[in-house]
């Protein structure tokens, strides 16, 4: 992705995130578990709880795509697990883990399949339709699980 595309994407999904869901900022902080082609959209529901929505960029030069990520952490921090990024047979079991403390994962889980979405500032009409389909299902699936995980479940003592 270009340097021009990738300025546009996040200023575009940050204006996204401000319409559909605007209790979810974007986090200016640092953290070793962001990596450097993620940007996180926080709701904090308490003080040590939130929730979490990812914009991944495909880092390689030749692929202009994005994907989203999503989950919730009562530690009063980012979500600090990584394993659940590359755990397919969460995603295809349907897996929910609301007690668990910490939690993430991607759209896969709901759409079945590990889904990017194409962008490019050269193609708005295409990019804009991308933008429709991600915002679909941030609004459907997205934000109702990490909401409802976060409400639902009791955190552990420790």
């Amino acid at each position: 992705m270009t340097p021009k595309d990738r300025k546009v994407l996040v200023r575009r999904f940050t204006e996204l995130m401000v319409d559909l869901v605007p209790s979810f900022e974007l986090y200016k902080g640092k953290s070793e578990y962001i990596f450097p082609s993620s940007y996180y959209f926080v709701h904090r529901e308490s003080e040590r709880g939130m929730a979490v929505i990812v914009l991944h960029i495909y880092s390689k030069s030749h692929r202009s795509e994005f994907t989203l990520g999503f989950g919730w952490s009562r530690l009063g921090r980012l979500p600090e697990v990584l394993s659940a990024w590359f755990a397919l047979e969460d995603a295809a079991a349907g897996r929910v883990h609301y007690s668990d403390e910490e939690y993430m994962n991607r759209v896969r889980m709901f759409l079945g399949k590990d889904t990017w979405w194409h962008f490019s500032s050269e193609n708005p009409s295409e990019s804009e339709a991308n933008f429709a389909a991600a915002a679909q299902v941030i609004r459907e699936k997205v934000v109702p699980f990490v909401m409802g995980a976060l409400q639902s479940a009791t955190p552990r003592a420790g």
